[in-house]
């Protein structure tokens, strides 16, 4: 009866550790898109304010040529 129960609790702990191991995994996928997405974000936010900056940069040059 007690190497019965022991053997359950193995397996319990293998499934318990097998289903860690697969969260993990995917955490570490979700977090790797979420790297990715805000990486991006990122960069479109700087080309945006590169491009306003260019934008003022014409208008003032076209308002010191008025």
């Amino acid at each position: 009866m007690a190497g019965a129960v022991t053997l359950k609790l193995i397996e319990v702990k293998k499934n318990i550790t097998k289903t860690g191991v697969r969260r993990w995994s995917h955490r570490k996928q979700f977090r790797a898109r979420e790297l990715a997405m805000d990486e991006a974000d990122r960069l479109r936010e700087q080309q945006e304010i590169e491009l306003e900056k260019h934008r003022l940069q014409t208008l003032e040059s076209s308002v010191k040529k008025l």
